[in-house]
C-alpha cells in the first residue's frame, strides 16, 4: 500500500496554513516556504506514482467517514 498522496496534497496545505497563522511572525515565512516545498515534493511523488497507460482513475483513496449516513471520504 502506498502513501495517500492525494490526501497529503489536499490536507497538507490546509494544515500548513494553520501552522503559519499560529507561528510567530519571524518563523511564518520559513514555515510557508517549507510547506510549499513539501507540497511540491508530494505532487512530484504523486506524478511518479501515476501510470499513464494504466487505469483511468489511479491513486484512489476511500474511507468511511459517517457510516450510518453512508458518507465516505473519497478522492481519485
Amino acid at each position: 500500500m502506498s502513501l495517500p498522496w492525494l490526501s497529503i496534497l489536499f490536507l497538507g496545505p490546509l494544515l500548513a496554513a494553520l501552522l503559519v497563522a499560529l507561528a510567530p511572525v519571524r518563523w511564518a515565512r520559513w514555515f510557508a516556504a517549507a510547506s510549499m516545498g513539501g507540497s511540491l515534493l508530494a505532487a512530484g511523488a504523486a506524478l511518479l506514482a501515476f501510470v499513464p497507460t494504466g487505469e483511468r482513475f489511479q491513486l484512489i483513496e476511500r474511507m468511511p467517514w459517517v457510516p450510518m449516513l453512508g458518507i465516505d471520504y473519497f478522492l481519485a
